[in-house]
């Protein structure tokens, strides 16, 4: 009898336990958060460093003013004097260039507003040497040779920028002023001028240019604090002249005579991939 006391007290200990779990409220589970979404501030100050490749187009043209001097004198000209054909020539050249950049951009919702300096080094010298033809009758040609070199070695502007942005990334436009050095060179050496005792010469213009630029790029903000891009720029600058003068005793030209070199306006065309260090906030946390 005391076994089967203590299996009955047993027994209804283990139902009112488990009557007492079915009365408790059932178990309640929290749906996870969204992922957070990440909002990219463009606003700060930014320095960098980039590389690439360049494509000038310009030419020149060498011709003597007036049309003669010397003797004998050129048929149809009215002047003691030769004539010389107008010389051609080809200054067109590409290579690498490489410089710093710096500049502060400004977001407003998903505009972005800037402004930016740069510098890039060039490193190159073109030059083109034509022969010079006499017009003149029975002229042995040809009768010496000219020279045009353009020894430019950097370009410097200073833009502004408007972009739109898909967050981490933008697309922008940007355009202002441009700077180079533009050291130009003309160069005369006769072979049989007749100019009696003139032996020859050069004279350097321009040295400096102010012109125009604008282009386009795209712009990715990567990390935190940092930037890369690939950016098309033109460059556009006025053409410039010299006059290199003669001086020889055949020279009777009432105004004088001389060599006058022209050049073309100077396009550059820049292409260019860069990568920056931006200043300023985190990348800021949106749920």
């Amino acid at each position: 009898m005391k076994k089967l006391a203590l299996a009955v007290a047993a027994v209804s200990v283990i139902f009112a336990g488990a009557a007492s779990a079915a009365d408790l409220p059932a178990k309640t589970y929290t749906k996870a958060p969204p992922p957070v979404a990440p909002v990219f501030s463009w606003t700060g100050f930014y320095v960098g460093g980039d590389v690439g490749g360049f494509w000038d187009h310009e030419s020149a043209i060498t011709a003597a003013v007036p049309a003669g001097f010397g003797a004998p004198a050129v048929a149809g000209a009215g002047l003691a004097g030769f004539g010389m054909l107008p010389v051609s020539h080809n200054l067109k050249h590409s290579g690498v260039l490489g410089g710093l950049y710096a500049g502060y951009n400004w977001q407003a919702a998903a505009w972005v507003f800037g402004v930016e300096g740069d510098f890039s080094y060039l490193g190159t010298t073109k030059s083109d040497t034509e022969p010079l033809t006499a017009t003149f009758p029975g002229a042995i040609n040809p009768r010496g040779f000219a020279t045009v070199s353009d020894n430019s070695r950097w370009l410097a502007s200073l833009r502004g920028r408007v972009g739109y942005t898909w967050n981490s990334f933008m697309l922008y436009g940007t355009g202002g002023v441009a700077f180079t050095d533009g050291k130009y060179s003309l160069g005369i050496l006769p072979t049989g001028f007749g100019l009696n005792t003139w032996p020859g010469g050069a004279v350097s213009f321009n040295s400096n240019q102010v012109g125009w630029v604008a282009g386009v790029g795209g712009e990715w903000l990567f990390a935190t604090n940092w930037m890369a891009r690939i950016e098309y720029l033109h460059y556009g600058f006025n053409g410039k002249s010299a006059t290199l003068p003669v001086v020889a005793d055949t020279c009777t030209a009432a105004v004088g005579c001389a060599f006058v070199a022209r050049t073309s306006n100077l396009n550059i065309d820049t292409v260019r991939v860069g990568i920056a260090y931006k200043f300023g906030g985190p990348v800021v946390a949106r749920y």
